[in-house]
């Protein structure tokens, strides 16, 4: 890719009008170097809305730059995002921006929402989500999950334990070792 050194304003009107994906991608990335500049937070938080699903991703993870001036817009709209994103991935990535971001009681709903997702990326960011608001609940819901089969939310389940459990997990690390094989057991053992 070739990349042109533009103003912000170029960049910003190469996102609004950019046709491709790869326009609108190397005008966003470009101006998340910029944070500073109201043009940038306004195509940035713009972004949030892009009908292409990885800029919409890529944009909940600038909005990080924008938290002192606008978390309540924030908190609304990426709140949004993940309740109701077609894409789980982008579900997935709204529900772990909240849970680092903004863990507390305003979005607790947001995380048991995400509980019932039929994606297991989502369950388990809403479940890290739930723990971090909520220590107690997030370990008994974390309980109710350890017969799921999915590795992604194992791994989800025993990071919690790992920072929150006890001796008494240690059955559970047992019987899900032998389910991370290759690249999946480097996951597994951080």
């Amino acid at each position: 890719t070739r990349r042109e050194n533009l103003s912000i304003s170029e960049y910003a009107f190469m996102y609004r009008n950019g046709k491709v994906w790869m326009e609108r991608n190397t005008a966003i990335e470009e101006l998340h170097k910029r944070p500073g500049d109201p043009l940038s937070r306004e195509v940035i938080l713009s972004a949030l809305d892009d009908p292409f699903w990885s800029l919409r991703s890529d944009a909940i993870k600038f909005a990080k730059d924008y938290l002192a001036t606008d978390k309540e817009l924030l908190r609304e709209k990426i709140s949004r995002i993940a309740m109701n994103d077609p894409k789980a991935a982008v579900r997935a990535d709204a529900v772990e921006f909240l849970y680092k971001n903004m863990p507390d009681a305003n979005v607790l709903e947001v995380f048991k929402k995400a509980m019932q997702d039929q994606s297991y990326a989502v369950i388990g960011a809403g479940l890290k989500g739930i723990t971090k608001v909520d220590p107690k609940e997030g370990m008994k819901m974390a309980k109710s999950l350890e017969s799921e089969k999915n590795n992604q939310l194992l791994l989800s389940i025993a990071s919690l334990y790992s920072e929150h459990g006890d001796d008494s997990h240690n059955d559970f690390f047992q019987r899900i070792a032998p389910e991370f094989k290759g690249f999946g057991n480097i996951g597994y053992l951080n």
